[in-house]
């Protein structure tokens, strides 16, 4: 339980703009170009209007000074992976463990206030501390003890894309390549030698996932520590079942490429294996199959619309964003629906007996392309929109 819950208050009234409290913060916290855990906006509305024969104004104009609101029910403590973004019990100060982050941005991408702060040079996040420090000394913060008028008291993500696309593709190969197995009849040996080159195909790829994982963090020295916080996190839990997916499918790989185990033991790990995909996978695993992808995107399409619609800040600084992207955005439609259209036409014709002896492997490949080029493409949308903005919740 929070003994007590410390903050600021501003006086928007006394605040003149001059961000007197922003340098005060730079210059305490030695911060560097483009970190600013204090900002300073001005707001102005209003106009002119004929009153009779005369013009009347309704303008007005007022400053907001913010940083971190130090929250009751902080969102970025909740989806830190490594609990390094932690909540002190004593003051309610949000701050963050430099020893524990990783610098993967999932708390920047949280807060509605843009709060947490990436810092390149060390490759963590940084943010307001309520300058603790001075706290503990009796004294004020930099930035409170600064303000003249005592207003003031107390980048498109490439590695993740791919990451994501290939996480995508060994779940969807690894589990449609059992379910299949379930409904094929008679002597399944040529099956089973397939579904094991797809493992020995698949495990490889998934090493060089993990890696490009790491990539994207600005400190991947800490990485173990994301496991940490796994009962709150999403992103604690997905690297989880991730990474036990990734060993699982080596696994299963070395058992089926030297023989080891019997039939029954081998299926009952694959099945173990694609399940544990299924459920670490953030990414709708479906979409590699255009058919189950498309009915997807029209379902979520919608239901993004309208949650944006319901006034959410973050959710209308989104759509602006998505906007932008409205290019991408009706490519992508346009091969998901392409992707089923093919996808439909392989099924129907190879489910006629007079076309059993027609070229498929040309067809699938067209339709993997299709859909590949179309969850590459969800992918960027979803950096470029979400994570500029923070993660709607």
């Amino acid at each position: 339980m929070i003994k007590k819950q410390m903050g600021f208050y501003l006086d928007s009234t006394l605040c003149t703009g001059c961000k007197t409290c922003m340098i005060a913060c730079k210059d305490k916290n030695d911060l560097k170009k483009g970190v600013n855990w204090r900002r300073v906006t001005e707001y102005t509305g209003g106009d002119w209007m004929k009153v009779g024969d005369a013009y009347q104004q309704n303008i007005f104009s007022y400053n907001l000074s913010i940083s971190c609101n130090h929250c009751e029910e902080p969102i970025c403590v909740e989806n830190c992976p490594t609990t390094a973004m932690h909540k002190d019990e004593k003051t309610g100060i949000v701050s963050v463990n430099r020893n524990k982050c990783v610098g993967c941005r999932y708390c920047e991408w949280a807060c509605p206030y843009g709060a947490p702060q990436y810092n390149s040079d060390l490759g963590i996040m940084t943010k307001c501390d309520l300058c603790f420090d001075y706290l503990e000394k009796g004294e004020t913060p930099a930035c409170v003890a600064a303000c003249p008028n005592r207003g003031l008291s107390m980048e498109n993500e490439w590695t993740l894309t791919i990451f994501t696309i290939i996480i995508q593709l060994g779940v969807g190969a690894i589990f449609m390549s059992r379910l299949v197995s379930l409904f094929v009849p008679g002597d399944k040996k040529e099956l089973n030698r397939l579904n094991g080159l797809i493992s020995l195909l698949t495990a490889p790829l998934l090493i060089l996932a993990l890696f490009l994982s790491l990539l994207h963090l600005g400190y991947p020295r800490n990485a173990p520590n994301s496991i940490l916080n796994f009962i709150s996190s999403p992103l604690s839990k997905e690297i989880i079942f991730v990474s036990a997916f990734n060993g699982l499918v080596c696994l299963l790989a070395l058992m089926e490429w030297k023989k080891i185990g019997s039939e029954s033991v081998v299926q009952s790990l694959s099945w173990v294996t694609a399940l544990t995909g299924i459920q670490g996978s953030a990414i709708r695993v479906a979409a590699l199959f255009s058919i189950i992808l498309l009915g997807v995107e029209l379902a979520i399409i919608p239901l993004s619309l309208l949650e944006m619609a319901s006034g959410n800040a973050t959710a209308l600084a989104s759509i602006k964003i998505i906007n932008g992207h409205a290019d991408m955005l009706s490519a992508r439609v346009i091969l998901g629906v392409l992707g089923a259209g093919v996808g439909a036409f392989l099924v129907y014709r190879k489910s006629l007996s007079s076309q059993a002896g027609m070229n498929t492997s040309g067809v699938a490949f067209i339709v993997l392309t299709l859909v590949l080029t179309s969850e590459i493409m969800g992918r960027l949308i979803f950096y470029a929109s979400y994570v500029r903005v923070g993660i709607l919740n």
